[in-house]
């Protein structure tokens, strides 16, 4: 199997996370840890932004962006393959993928 990360869309993730796709926003892109950040603030979350959305080999979400506060890089992984109705999803957005 590759370990290879998948680039994917937005809308990708909308359609995997469906109606809980607001949950997704509302506590994982809220709830990042930045390095630099952390080093001068104990326990300091930040937002991501400017982030791209890979699928890996898990079928697990990994977002790459950079920190609201300091701009430095920010990575977030979210385990959709660890949930069979997101699982499902993912699968469905791969074989799109694969195609190319």
């Amino acid at each position: 199997m590759s370990k290879k990360l998948i680039k994917i869309t937005e809308d990708d993730l909308k359609f995997i996370y469906g109606k809980e796709y607001s949950i997704f926003q509302e506590k994982v892109l809220t709830t990042c840890f930045c390095h630099k950040c952390t080093m001068e603030e104990q326990g300091h979350l930040v937002k991501i932004r400017n982030y791209e959305i890979f699928i890996n080999h898990l079928n697990d979400v990994e977002l790459q962006g950079f920190c609201t506060d300091c701009g430095g890089p920010v990575g977030r992984y979210s385990e959709t393959g660890e949930v069979e109705e997101t699982a499902k999803r993912v699968k469905k957005v791969m074989k799109k993928y694969d195609k190319k």
